[in-house]
Parts: structure tokens; C-alpha cells; sequence
């Protein structure tokens, strides 16, 4: 069943990142009741004595979590830590409260080794914060597999639009354009000097990212 037509209530995990924001202002227009558990009110998705107390939701969307290729290199702890764990415990509750859930993962192949890619390809995670969201999609196999928990993984890449962080590579360029500093529309950065030049380059707008989960 589609997420907008939940008849419960919508858990959106990382409500305040760059789709999950995208998501809410879609739940809000379409009058879906939803809550976003965060930090700053009191709820820690990696404690599950804080994620227990949660109930009466229908469907959890999680796009929470670590996301970034260059800093999982330089924080693998943090990435390894929070990535699956996050996953654990919303699993652990959808199973409790019957719910289901849509993980928002990420690329996870590695250097391809052919073109175009698919969902049969090889899984070869090549930086920490693959490896980090590969566990979380493992984790998900086993909670659908062992406790019949509904599952959908969405492997989401290269997303870009409104309201995303400067450091990414289209708002990098953009900027640089807008700025007629050419060189910095074309300089290499930490996202592009943490992958291969044979990754393949597929760019989802926010608004398919944000219609795909929500389907």
C-alpha cells in the first residue's frame, strides 16, 4: 500500500535532512498524519529504550543516518555505528507495532563491472559509508525474511535539488557558474576525488527521490 495512503499515522526518520524534508512537505499538503522523531525532541534513533516508546504508526519511512562518501572516510565509527543501527531499531519496532517499512539506502556496487548497471549487478561496497548502508539493506532482508516485516530498499544515488547541502556536486557547480568562477564549476572536490571515474553518473531530481518513497 502506498505510504499516502496509509490509514495510520507515517514515521518519517531524518525529517529534517534533504529528502526527508521533501517527503513532510508532501505528507503535510496531503493532510497524512506523520511525526519525525529527532535528537532535539528527545528521541535518539540509535538508543532503542528512546525508539521503543514510539507507537501508532501504520508505515515508517527512514532516510536517517550518515550520508556522505568523503566523511565516512574520515568517521568510519559514527558511519558503521549509526547507519545500521538506526535500521535495527526501526525494524525492531516495525515488527512490534506491524508496521512497514521504506529504507532510503544508496549505491552499493562498487566500481561497475558493466554498464548499465542493475539490482543483479555484484554488491562490492568501496567506501564506509556504502559498506554502512549495505548492512542496513542485509538487516532489512533479515527482518523480512525471519519476522515477515514488509520491506521496500530504495537505492538512491546522486540525488540532487532544492535546499541540498553546498559541499554536493550540482550545488558545487552551480554555484561556481553563478559566481563565473569557472574553475570551481570544474575543480575536484571530496565528493569526486572519493569515487572512481568509472562510476556511473545518474542524477535523481528530489522530486522522483520524493515520489518514490512515497509510492
Amino acid at each position: 500500500m502506498p505510504v499516502m495512503n496509509a490509514t495510520g499515522a507515517v514515521l518519517l526518520a531524518g525529517g529534517s535532512g534533504f529528502i526527508g524534508r521533501a517527503v513532510a512537505r508532501v505528507l503535510e499538503r496531503q493532510g497524512v498524519c506523520f511525526e519525525t522523531p529527532e535528537r532535539h525532541s528527545g528521541i535518539d534513533l540509535c538508543d532503542w529504550e528512546s525508539v521503543q516508546e514510539l507507537d501508532g504508526m501504520e508505515a515508517m519511512v527512514h532516510v536517517a543516518g550518515q550520508a556522505s562518501a568523503p566523511l565516512s572516510w574520515e568517521a568510519p565509527h559514527s558511519f558503521y555505528r549509526e547507519n545500521p543501527l538506526i535500521t535495527l531499531n526501526l525494524l525492531e519496532l516495525a515488527r512490534l507495532r506491524n508496521a512497514r517499512l521504506i529504507l532510503g539506502s544508496s549505491y552499493v556496487y562498487g566500481v561497475p563491472k558493466y554498464l548499465p548497471d542493475d539490482e543483479a549487478h555484484p554488491v562490492n561496497p568501496s567506501n564506509p559509508y556504502m559498506a554502512s548502508t549495505f548492512m542496513a539493506e542485509q538487516l532489512c532482508a533479515a527482518y523480512a525474511r525471519d519476522f515477515g516485516v514488509p520491506v521496500i530498499a530504495l537505492r538512491i544515488f546522486n540525488a540532487f535539488g532544492p535546499g541540498q547541502r553546498g559541499d554536493f556536486l550540482i550545488p558545487t557547480v552551480i554555484e561556481g557558474v553563478r559566481a563565473a568562477r569557472y574553475s570551481c564549476a570544474i575543480r575536484t572536490h571530496a565528493a569526486i576525488s572519493s569515487m572512481s571515474t568509472t562510476l556511473p553518473k545518474r542524477w535523481w531530481p528530489l522530486s522522483d527521490c520524493r515520489a518514490r518513497v512515497l509510492l
